[in-house]
């Protein structure tokens, strides 16, 4: 059972195949843990029965059961729930070749619900986060490096946060939404087709 006095909820909304790199988030809590700076909670949504058994033992060997839940796929009508409850939106992964060109969903549901995002070094990621200041970067693979993100993060002032969290949200209102991106879409359509 998760302890219920945490300041902190954390949240992974996603898959958990080898491209989204969740050993590294849960060896970078444990590290968090030993220096026990903040109580935490982690919610990882969305894994299959395999993995609930495989990650569910990687945390009782790094004794975070009380800090990590894992929770299996669950119907997109109750993700609210969870992204509304949480502090910090995390998405961990791989750095390669795909990652390196693509956005994920869950990036912009963390931003639109208002909360600081927690993404590894993917270049799209570094791209968004860095130009709306709305969260923290960590290298991909890195336990340490997520650790010191993770605290950095924890370590920030509330109200940084919020004003963090605050941005994503105008981000998305202003410039990640389909009225905006279905105009650029359009026009690039247009361009290849030479139509002006």
């Amino acid at each position: 059972m998760l302890i219920t006095t945490n300041k902190h909820t954390f949240l992974y909304l996603g898959g958990f195949d080898d491209s989204r790199d969740i050993a590294t988030l849960i060896f970078g809590f444990s590290k968090y843990l030993q220096k026990r700076e903040q109580l935490f909670s982690v919610k990882l949504v969305g894994a299959e029965k395999t993995e609930l058994e495989y990650f569910n033992k990687i945390i009782q060997k790094e004794q975070l059961s009380n800090y990590i839940q894992l929770i299996p796929k669950i119907p997109f009508n109750q993700i609210h729930y969870y992204l509304k409850k949480s502090s910090f939106g995390i998405v961990p992964h791989k750095k390669n070749l795909h990652t390196d060109t693509t956005i994920p969903h869950k990036l912009f549901q963390y931003m639109n619900c208002g909360m600081p995002v927690i993404v590894s070094n993917c270049n799209p990621l570094v791209r968004i986060v860095k130009s709306v200041n709305c969260g923290f970067i960590y290298t991909s693979g890195s336990a340490g490096s997520f650790c010191s993100c993770i605290t950095k993060a924890l370590n920030h002032p509330l109200n940084m946060r919020k004003k963090m969290g605050l941005r994503g949200k105008c981000a998305i209102a202003k410039l990640y939404n389909w009225s905006t991106c279905e105009k650029k879409l359009l026009f690039t359509y247009f361009q290849l087709l030479g139509k002006n």
